[in-house]
């Protein structure tokens, strides 16, 4: 192996081979060897070094590890860099796919949003006979009002019970049956992908569920509330 020294005179020294390693950046496999510590400092002729690099088991740890070992090396004037901060195009193609993805979120929370509405319209229309009948027999509007969106509450969490318990358990299904993912740029191993079951994601869905189903109810309930009783009486002919 021939290099250049710190000085920028050439060295060079004999290695045996004695096995070969592959990563997931084909970038970094192009240039990449592992050679002992003390050989790199007798071919760069120095006994300093450059870089320490520490590898975790788990990547939710590297915020909190970064933040005590700069606590630690500060006074050493060692500077402590994450991997995030080191790799520029991961931080980028992460906000890129952020922003796809909640357009696609927001999409798709419209055509839920619309769907219960339209499911909720229809329930509360073709019960109008119902509650004039209510109405009649002495109860008010208000109290229509809160009963049908009591009945919308009750539904709501039904129906997001129902979702979040059925979408947790298809994602433990398909993990445990794995999606075949080709390599992505600048790599050669594809990879098995899993679905990834976050109790804040969960909760959000559930949320956006009942307060849909809510939500969609209100104006129905408000016109229905407010409508003569001889009008609403004549849904049941």
């Amino acid at each position: 192996m021939l290099t250049n020294t710190l000085e920028g005179t050439l060295n060079s020294l004999d290695f045996e081979i004695i096995g070969i390693f592959q990563s997931f950046s084909n970038d970094y496999d192009a240039r990449a060897v592992r050679i002992p510590l003390a050989a790199a400092q007798e071919l760069l002729s120095t006994q300093g070094i450059n870089a320490f690099v520490i590898s975790l088991k788990e990547t939710n740890d590297t915020e909190r590890v970064a933040t005590r070992l700069k606590s630690q090396l500060d006074s050493a004037g060692l500077e402590v860099k994450t991997w995030v901060e080191l790799n520029d195009f991961y931080e980028k193609t992460v906000e890129m796919y952020k922003g796809q993805f909640g357009a696609l979120q927001l999409i798709i929370l419209i055509m839920v949003v619309l769907s219960v509405a339209n499911s909720v319209n229809m329930s509360i229309f073709e019960r109008m006979g119902e509650f004039g009948t209510m109405m009649a027999l002495g109860n008010q509007g208000s109290q229509v009002f809160r009963l049908i969106i009591s009945e919308s509450t009750v539904l709501g969490l039904i129906g997001s019970s129902l979702g979040v318990g059925i979408g947790v358990l298809l994602a433990w299904v398909i993990s445990a049956i794995g999606i075949p993912m080709p390599p992505p740029p600048n790599a050669d191993i594809g990879y098995i992908a899993q679905i990834q079951i976050v109790p804040s994601v969960l909760l959000l869905s559930f949320m956006m569920g009942l307060g849909a189903t809510v939500l969609a109810a209100c104006l129905p309930a408000r016109l229905v509330s407010r409508t003569p009783i001889v009008d609403a009486l004549r849904q049941n002919f």
